[in-house]
């Protein structure tokens, strides 16, 4: 998805921007995906303990191959 939006995003600018577009969607999708690690998991899928609104674990991805944990290949899904 993230390819075919910087295609058509470079696609309704200037040649001379074009570089510019794609170089923000390839930005868009690494930076998106280093929060995802560090921080996204952790909020939507860790244990919440007292919390009831907020995961509070696995954050960078520690313990995700603890008994309890749901393992690489759901961080990754």
């Amino acid at each position: 998805m993230q390819s075919g939006f910087a295609l058509l995003e470079s696609g309704n600018v200037r040649f001379k921007n074009y570089q510019n577009i794609l170089l923000k969607n390839c930005l868009d999708a690494c930076i998106g995906g280093i929060v995802w690690w560090a921080f996204g998991f952790a909020f939507a899928f860790g244990l919440q303990g007292d919390n009831t609104f907020i995961g509070t674990t696995y954050f960078l991805g520690t313990n995700l191959e603890n008994e309890d944990a749901p393992g690489y290949g759901f961080w990754f899904f």
